[in-house]
């Protein structure tokens, strides 16, 4: 990807696709500084690098279903407020997975965070656009990866297969994480699998991790250990189905 201006970055909290109503997301990854200063260093402090953060925030505009806006908007606001499908508070999941990239397409650089979803702010001064604000914290990891599905589907296949590399056991040791968001469904359901293979071919893949059943909007974090010797991936499907809109972000890290 050369360098040049962001106008069509692909923002998915879980299973909501907000793009459409952002103008402003960032990502932070960082680590948190630890005072190690001492006697006689010359009035000079000293830090040393601790545990790492990600956070991601995102601004747009609201636009509800109410009046006419939007569906994905109000399904959010549901899912944040709702207590029988809580993603924010006490009783909602560990983490929220969300990824962002700068446009999206097969191959596409993506970040994501497994993250806690710290505030969600509506409403703004008299005059303005309706705006909504969100910010999140990591839960769990951030990583850089590798988009392997884009665009509806409508019926069974597979991605392109992208080569990721292997998955080593060090030292020090890798993991490969996926994180699975499915933001358009219609149908009964789609079974999603996430495969490897030593050649661009794919003749013969290995499953690596067999997704949870989707029979309506939903996401997933998948985490897959070491040792991966296979270095080219691909996400298929399979299912009864109309058609599905998704992204699959998936990427190698070093533990620490």
């Amino acid at each position: 990807m050369a360098v040049e201006p962001i106008t069509d970055a692909q923002i998915i909290v879980g299973a909501y696709e907000m793009g459409p109503y952002s103008n402003n997301v960032v990502m932070e990854y960082g680590a948190e500084l630890l005072d190690a200063t001492v006697y006689k260093t010359n009035g000079t402090r000293k830090n040393i690098a601790g545990l790492l953060t990600g956070r991601l925030t995102a601004v747009g505009f609201t636009d509800w279903a109410l009046n006419g806006g939007s569906a994905t908007l109000d399904s959010l606001q549901d899912a944040i407020y709702h207590p029988s499908t809580p993603i924010f508070g006490p009783g909602s999941p560990a983490y929220q997975p969300i990824t962002v990239m700068a446009k999206d397409g097969d191959g596409e650089i993506g970040w994501s965070i497994a993250a806690v979803i710290s505030r969600f702010a509506l409403m703004g001064e008299i005059g303005v656009l309706n705006p909504y604000e969100l910010d999140t914290e990591q839960g769990r990891r951030v990583f850089r990866g590798t988009n392997i599905v884009a665009g509806q589907k409508t019926g069974g296949g597979s991605g392109t297969p992208q080569q990721l590399g292997v998955v080593a056991t060090g030292p020090p040791e890798q993991l490969l994480i996926a994180s699975l968001h499915v933001y358009q469904f219609v149908g009964t359901d789609v079974a999603f699998l996430l495969e490897s293979d030593d050649d661009v071919g794919m003749a013969t893949p290995t499953t690596q991790h067999t997704f949870a059943s989707v029979t309506d909007i939903g996401t997933e974090w998948a985490e897959v250990a070491a040792p991966i010797t296979d270095d080219w991936w691909r996400l298929s499907w399979s299912g009864t189905f109309t058609s599905f809109t998704a992204v699959c972000n998936v990427g190698i890290i070093t533990l620490r």
